[in-house]
């Protein structure tokens, strides 16, 4: 293709530096899930949006993200001791730091 538009043909060669990232069906699932409470969200249906949080928690219970969001949830609903309790959870078991980007929690604890 690259000399169609005058280019070279090294940029359409597989790279054997370059590696995929390794997902499994759990975790196209949990995505899945998580997508669906933030559709869920968006439509103001936040008990439907627990449900599909609680889901993808149900598959990876490390879900940073499905924690947040399922806190926001709560906090929607006006279940605020609830909302406060996913942000404690999050604060006692988080390992990320305040302005970083990992947000992954411990393994064990």
């Amino acid at each position: 293709m690259g000399r169609l538009f005058g280019g070279d043909d090294t940029d359409d060669a597989p790279s054997e530096d370059r590696k995929e990232p390794d997902y499994n069906d759990s975790d196209f699932q949990k995505r899945d899930l998580y997508k669906k409470g933030l559709n869920h969200m968006s439509n103001e249906k936040f008990l439907d949006a627990i449900r599909s949080f609680d889901l993808a928690l149900r598959l990876d219970s490390q879900y940073v993200d499905a924690w947040i969001k399922r806190g926001y949830a709560h906090f929607h609903l006006g279940e605020y001791t609830v909302a406060d309790l996913m942000t404690e959870h999050l604060r006692l078991t988080s390992t990320m730091p305040r302005h970083g980007t990992s947000r992954a929690l411990p393994t064990t604890r």
